[in-house]
C-alpha cells in the first residue's frame, strides 16, 4: 500500500531538505527534489499568532522517474539496511511488504503530507516549517489522510519512535483487497475504511482497470462501497457556493478538457481536484491530475509558456 515515508524540514539557508526516508534509496535524486518541493506550501498561513502552530494535510501527485533499485530487492535486504535505524520491525519493510504486493500505477507516486508550520518570533525568519510525508502508488485517501491524523502530531511529540511506532502496527495491515471495507488498527484506534474498486484504479498503461474489463462493472457487486475514486472528498463543503457549475464542470471533464483550479492553500486545492475526480464515478476516468502544482514540477514552465487563446494538451 505505501512506498516509503519521508521527513522534510525546511531549510532557511539551503531549502527543504529530507532528514529522513525510510526505506533509503526509495527514490531516485530527481524524485527527492521534486517530493520536497511539493511537500511545503507556497502559501503561508495568515492565521498565525505569537509562537503559534499551523498544521495542515494535503496531497500531491508527481511523476516517478527511473525506479530505483531499492523497490525490487529482497525485503531480508531491506531489513538488513533498516535494522541499523531500529531494533524494532523497520519501517522501510513494513511500507515496502505492502507495495510489493499492490503497485497500481507505478508511472506515478501520491505524496500524502502532514505540513506544521510553526510561528516563533525568537527564531530565525520568525518561524520553522517541517513535514510528515507517505509516498505510496495508491492513491488511497481514504487510508492515509486519517493515519496521517494521528502520525502526524505523534511524529512532533516523540520523534522518529513515532515512525517505528506507526511502521509496526501498518506492517500487520492485510493486503488491501480494492471495493471491500476495511478496519485498519493504529495503536489504540481503528480505521475503518472504504476502499475504491478496482476498476476506478489508475493503471500502468494510463487507464483505470479492472481485472474482468476495460469497462466499469454496469452492476456494482457491493452497493453499500462508495463506487469511483476518491469517494471520501467533501464535494459539496469544497463547491459551495458554485453548485449549480458542477454541471458544466462535470462536462468538461467527460470531454477530458484541462481544467486549472487555483485555492489559497495545498488543502483546498487538492480537496477542489479530488472532488472533480469523483465527479466522474461511477464511469472511468483515465486523464491526468494533479491535486497540487507548484511552480517546481517539471511541467510548469510549459504551462507558464502558453500564448493566449492556445490549449494546455499534454
Amino acid at each position: 500500500m505505501g512506498s516509503c515515508i519521508c521527513i522534510i524540514r525546511f531549510d532557511l539557508e539551503q531549502g527543504q531538505l529530507i532528514e529522513e526516508c525510510y526505506p533509503p534509496g526509495a527514490l531516485t535524486q530527481s524524485e527527492e527534489l521534486e517530493v520536497s518541493f511539493s511537500s511545503f506550501p507556497d502559501s503561508v498561513s495568515q492565521n498565525h499568532n505569537r509562537s503559534s502552530i499551523h498544521d495542515c494535510i494535503f496531497f500531491f501527485r508527481i511523476k516517478r522517474h527511473k525506479a530505483p533499485d531499492i523497490l525490487n530487492i529482497e525485503s531480508s535486504e531491506i531489513v538488513e539496511v533498516d535494522n541499523k535505524i531500529s531494533s524494532q520491525k523497520p519501517i522501510g519493510e513494513a511500507v515496502q511488504e505492502s507495495n510489493c504486493q499492490n503497485n497500481y500505477d507505478s508511472r506515478f507516486l501520491y505524496g500524502f503530507v502532514f505540513n506544521r508550520q510553526r510561528h516563533d518570533e525568537r527564531l530565525k525568519r520568525g518561524g520553522e516549517q517541517k513535514s510528515v510525508v507517505i509516498l505510496s502508488h495508491s492513491p488511497y485517501t481514504s487510508v492515509f489522510r486519517p493515519l496521517l491524523q494521528i502520525m502526524g502530531p505523534l511524529y512532533f511529540d516523540i520523534g522518529n519512535k513515532a515512525l517505528n511506532y506507526i511502521a509496526a502496527y501498518v506492517s500487520k495491515w492485510p493486503v488491501p483487497v480494492p471495493g471491500q471495507q476495511v478496519e485498519l488498527p493504529i495503536g489504540n484506534a481503528s480505521l475503518k475504511v472504504n476502499l475504491p474498486p478496482s476498476h476506478s484504479l489508475p493503471s500502468d498503461n494510463g487507464f483505470f482497470e479492472d481485472s474482468a474489463s476495460s469497462l466499469a462493472p454496469l452492476l456494482p457487486s457491493n452497493l453499500s462501497i462508495p463506487q469511483g475514486l476518491f469517494h471520501d472528498s467533501d464535494l459539496f463543503g469544497t463547491f459551495r457556493g458554485l453548485l449549480m457549475q458542477l454541471w458544466k464542470l462535470w462536462e468538461l471533464l467527460l470531454v477530458g478538457e484541462p481544467i486549472l483550479i487555483i485555492a489559497p492553500t495545498p488543502p483546498q486545492c487538492c480537496e477542489a481536484v479530488a472532488g472533480l475526480v469523483s465527479l466522474v464515478a461511477p464511469l472511468l476516468f483515465s486523464v491526468d491530475f494533479r491535486p497540487y502544482f507548484t511552480i517546481h514540477d517539471p511541467e510548469f514552465a510549459k504551462l507558464n509558456s502558453l500564448q493566449e487563446g492556445s490549449s494546455f494538451r499534454r
